[in-house]
């Protein structure tokens, strides 16, 4: 029998080997989208508990402060101390209905000390459903009619005499779990004694009782699930929570991939018999290091990014393969991350500052007191390293470290903010003091001689701004601000340009999370607002800077993203003083000096929401010239991003043909000539010159 042609046999094969490694993939995506179901759920549970125990710590601290202040109440002694009053069980309820209305609790009750009289009102649990948290003297959880009831108990009493005990009540219902879970981005239930309480999804099943993950269907949706304890009450029983997951967000993307291989599988059979071994290998290659990296995944190793240097299905596996990886890795370190120190300056770490932050901020509420907050940023600190290596530079870090604790009160919190940002949270101290505080650092820091100096932005919260979030970008302003001053110096949040009243940087902080085409819009129209004779140049920019792209042949996902960009490219000017930014004749060197910061104040802004991050390039080089002799980093030619690229050339002729108190706008055509001119100098040749093609065209159509 004569044998299968050579030709027929590589065909042959090849058809086997991309069948057979389309199959292998298709597996190996099952099982990480599998893994990925856990992992996730694994990842909400780890972030879930420290959430929800940081919330339950925090109901019990409120909780404690009620009690405190109730019994601490002179009105409320007097009437124990009086024999009259203090058998009169309405007029103890009447002072207790109104110390409930003033501390904020949901519930008050006073048990009297030589009786088992009891006198509730609010919110208050049953006296045998009430169960104590174990190693928590005077704290217990009972279930309620809408959810969970909170309680701590403290004594009422009068030099040694003990007169009863207050207990406050807080009730954890339904809204209270939906709003847990939009923060947790995940779906919580309370339970207690294998009893679902209050949870932000409807449940009419049963939930598992046990600690290990379950696949259950709610409400006609699918979703992962696992429990968790929280308290252990003296009784023995347990408050747990229940964490969902929905299976359709945490492996949607692998099932589309998987639905993708099954499509493609027979025409990519069909293909392979017509090409040769070289399209085979091309094609195996790729696989085959994505079935090498999951093996390494499998055997608990973190392989190297792979090489994605192709746009089909088998490029969209490598990266969805990269992303997945580096998730994972992502994950770990998170978790390995989650302690309280800093390993090298020994400082407490970027997350336990923030809850200290929030605490802090918490308690200067309660108590109207003072609390100021200082950003100390090296300078120049990334070529040190350079110069010197990264040995040196981590014994700098200690030594700066080491300074700041030197200078400041022992009553402080310091921590290490990141890699050359150290914080320090001043309580009960104004802004002047914190002011004389970062004064001290930065000469402390100077006296190393090691060559070294430091940036200090201080802000103060109630002052500056009225949520932790807002006090941390004022104060990074601040500091932003020092370094474009000179460095080696402190700044004020209430110096920065534009830091008047209406400044809260929590708004914009708020404002900038969303991240949504209509606030992008809106924040633009905040920005415009600062300056009458600009208004909609942000929207004009953005439409210019979007029609050249596409004009040029811009995928669409990249001309939305230049709109967008071009919409966000002067939120800097937030930053910048009126009198500088309204000024009707020319800046002064100084002025323009300011001027010129507003892109690297613009990034800071918008690194603050990572749905925005693939702004910045645009938003920080939008003012650079292709001939290199623009800001703020003197880039040249084609190290220019894309973006930048294009809004220098739609933001210069929207300024040209815009009128100011001091000139009339140019007309479009000597607009048009002066960007053809400065081709090559200050813009892209190419882009320019299509700018004048696309403006040229539209006003022929118009004519």
């Amino acid at each position: 029998m004569k044998s299968a042609s050579l030709v027929t046999r590589l065909r042959a094969s090849f058809a086997f080997v991309v069948v057979g490694m389309s199959l292998v993939v298709g597996g190996a995506v099952w099982l990480i989208s599998q893994q990925a179901m856990r992992n996730q759920l694994r990842r909400d549970v780890v972030s879930a508990t420290s959430f929800l125990e940081g919330q339950l710590a925090t109901r019990r601290k409120s909780l404690e402060l009620q009690c405190r202040l109730v019994a601490e109440q002179p009105s409320l002694r007097a009437i124990l101390l009086d024999p009259a009053a203090s058998t009169d069980k309405d007029t103890v309820r009447d002072r207790l209905q109104f110390f409930c209305e003033s501390v904020g609790a949901d519930g008050l009750k006073f048990t009297y000390a030589e009786s088992d009289v009891v006198v509730a009102v609010g919110i208050v649990p049953d006296e045998g459903d009430s169960h104590e948290f174990k190693g928590s003297t005077g704290d217990s959880v009972s279930p309620s009619g809408r959810g969970l009831v909170l309680g701590h108990q403290t004594p009422v009493q009068v030099g040694a005499q003990v007169l009863g005990e207050i207990t406050a009540y807080t009730e954890i219902g339904m809204q209270e779990a939906k709003s847990m879970a939009r923060s947790l981005g995940a779906e919580v239930a309370f339970v207690l004694d294998g009893r679902a309480l209050c949870s932000s999804i409807s449940l009419r099943e049963s939930l598992p009782n046990d600690l290990e993950f379950h696949r259950i269907t709610l409400s006609g949706r699918d979703f992962g699930s696992q429990q968790i304890i929280l308290r252990k009450t003296e009784s023995g029983r347990q408050l747990r929570a229940t964490i969902f997951r929905d299976e359709s967000e945490a492996i949607g993307a692998f099932r589309g991939l998987q639905n993708l291989f099954l499509f493609i599988l027979p025409i990519a059979t069909l293909l392979a018999i017509g090409v040769g071994s070289r399209v085979a290998s091309s094609i195996t290659r790729p696989l085959r290091q994505v079935v090498r990296a999951a093996r390494q995944l499998q055997d608990g190793e973190w392989p190297e990014t792979l090489n994605v240097d192709r746009d089909d299905e088998i490029g969209l596996l490598t990266s969805v393969f990269n992303e997945t990886s580096r998730s994972l890795k992502a994950s770990q370190e998170r978790l390995l991350a989650m302690i309280d120190s800093d390993p090298l300056s020994g400082l407490m770490n970027h997350r336990r500052f923030l809850e200290v932050l929030d605490q802090e901020v918490l308690r200067a509420k309660e108590f109207e007191s003072h609390l100021s907050l200082l950003i100390v940023d090296i300078d120049d600190f990334k070529p040190y390293n350079e110069r010197h290596g990264f040995a040196e530079g981590d014994a700098r870090i200690v030594d700066v470290a080491q300074a700041i604790e030197y200078a400041t009160p022992d009553y402080i919190t310091i921590a290490r903010f990141g890699g050359d940002v150290f914080t320090v949270l001043l309580p009960n101290c104004s802004i002047d003091r914190a002011e004389t505080a970062g004064e001290a650092i930065r000469a402390a820091v100077q006296s190393l001689r090691s060559g070294l100096t430091v940036s200090v932005g201080c802000a103060e919260f109630g002052v500056n701004t009225s949520e932790s979030s807002g006090l941390l970008l004022a104060a990074e302003l601040a500091a932003s601000r020092a370094q474009h001053l000179g460095k080696n110096r402190v700044c004020r949040f209430d110096s920065v340009p534009g830091a008047d009243d209406n400044a809260d940087p929590a708004q914009l902080h708020r404002f900038i999370q969303d991240g949504s085409i209509a606030t992008i819009q809106a924040l633009a129209a905040a920005v415009d607002a600062k300056d009458a004779y600009t208004q909609g140049h942000s929207q004009r920019v953005a439409e210019y800077a979007a029609n050249l792209a596409r004009f040029v042949g811009s995928p669409r996902s990249e001309v939305d993203l230049i709109f967008r960009t071009g919409t966000l490219h002067d939120v800097g000017k937030i930053g910048i003083p009126d009198a500088i930014l309204k000024k009707p004749g020319r800046l002064t060197d100084e002025e323009r000096a300011v001027m010129e910061t507003h892109p690297v104040l613009g990034e800071l802004i918008v690194r603050k929401a990572p749905q925005l991050a693939d702004t910045i390039p645009g938003v920080r080089h939008h003012h650079e010239a292709y001939d290199g002799r623009g800001y703020p980093d003197g880039l040249v030619g084609e190290a220019i991003p894309f973006m930048a690229r294009v809004l220098a050339i739609a933001d210069t002729f929207d300024a040209m043909t815009s009128d100011r108190p001091y000139r009339k706008g140019l007309s479009v055509e000597i607009a048009l000539a002066e960007i053809e001119k400065s081709a090559g100098t200050q813009f892209d040749p190419f882009l320019a010159r299509a700018f004048v093609d696309l403006m040229s065209g539209e006003r022929a159509k118009a004519a």
